[in-house]
């Protein structure tokens, strides 16, 4: 409103010391790229089995499989660790936009 002091207008909502929003985790391993989609629904949903939160990401003729939700890179490397020995050895951690 208009009787509101001006520095509650711009006052920053979060603290400039809070982390970027990032609900899904800044990290991911992805697990593989396929070229077909029964491909890449397989994997994901062997991924969800295994207790992970998994997103399709579609890359020019394939879909990336990456299991998302690490909040940090070492997280990420310990889940990579079991997707690896879960059968998929060339699995790796990546930043998530």
């Amino acid at each position: 409103s208009a009787s509101a002091p001006p520095t509650e207008a711009t006052a920053p909502k979060v603290p400039a010391t809070a982390p970027p929003p990032g609900p899904k985790g800044a990290f991911g391993v992805q697990v593989g790229a396929f070229g077909s989609a029964p491909n890449s629904e397989a994997a994901k949903k062997r991924l969800e089995s295994m207790g992970y939160s998994v997103a399709l990401v579609r890359s020019g003729n394939a879909t990336k499989v990456i299991a998302r939700g690490f909040s940090d890179r070492a997280s990420a490397e310990r889940a990579l660790q079991s997707i690896r020995a879960g059968g998929y050895p060339a699995a790796f951690v990546l930043p998530l936009e």
